[in-house]
């Protein structure tokens, strides 16, 4: 808002993820194929290709692995040529499904992949799909810019909610390794799905709502 010039005073109350839906399941099992997914939209905002790249580096040194793709957007068909010309056989594309089936995705990867390309004019925006992978319990991979990247650097001193790294394919590919070679203990993995439904919850944002109405009447205005 500062950046469009705007000065009406107002308040960030933020967002959050469906935890009905998506939350930590104790007894997911491990996948036959050990795998990377990432999930919703794929927009030329997002420059989501430059996984296909790092998953491409990070093959070679560690094979074995996939990368699951669930959404659409305005680059799907550009992603998927990609993956073909790069004949990479463990790259998959799949429709949209519902949070549940979703939530059965995130259960069993090793982490989520979220991202906003650098000088696409997305700068602002908020990856919130990195809500529902904490809510699983399952850590984020995130690469770009914005205010994900001070997210995910804050939230780190709480809880292994994953990395932010840069938008460049040894650094992203460098987080697949150390995603892997860190696997979160079960322990971990439920604190995290707990402390993400307590604080990153739809339930939480409109406590929120809530309560800014009662701080302006009672004086303690934020």
């Amino acid at each position: 808002m500062h950046e469009l010039g705007i000065a009406t005073s107002a308040i960030s109350i933020g967002s959050g993820s469906a935890t009905a839906a998506f939350r930590h399941l104790p007894e997911a099992k491990p996948p036959k194929v050990p795998y990377f997914i990432y999930t919703g939209s794929f927009s030329e905002w997002h420059g989501a290709d430059v996984f296909l790249d790092a998953f491409m580096e990070f093959s070679r040194r560690r094979p074995g692995y996939r990368l699951i793709f669930v959404g659409n957007g305005s680059e799907r068909d550009a992603l998927e040529s990609k993956s073909d010309a790069q004949d990479l056989p463990d790259v998959e594309f799949r429709d949209p499904i519902d949070p549940i089936e979703l939530n059965e995705l995130f259960a069993g990867t090793f982490a989520s992949l979220a991202s906003l390309e650098p000088g696409a004019g997305y700068h602002y925006a908020f990856t919130t799909k990195v809500y529902s992978s904490i809510a699983t319990g399952r850590p984020v991979v995130f690469t770009g810019t914005g205010s994900t990247t001070e997210f995910v650097h804050d939230a780190k001193r709480a809880r292994p909610i994953g990395v932010a790294v840069p938008y460049e394919v040894g650094a992203i590919a460098a987080a697949f390794i150390g995603t892997v070679d860190h696997l979160l203990v079960p322990r971990d993995r439920q604190d995290l799905g707990a402390w993400a439904r307590e604080e990153y919850s739809l339930e939480a944002s409109a406590d929120t709502v809530v309560r800014i109405p009662v701080d302006f009447v009672s004086g303690n205005r934020p």
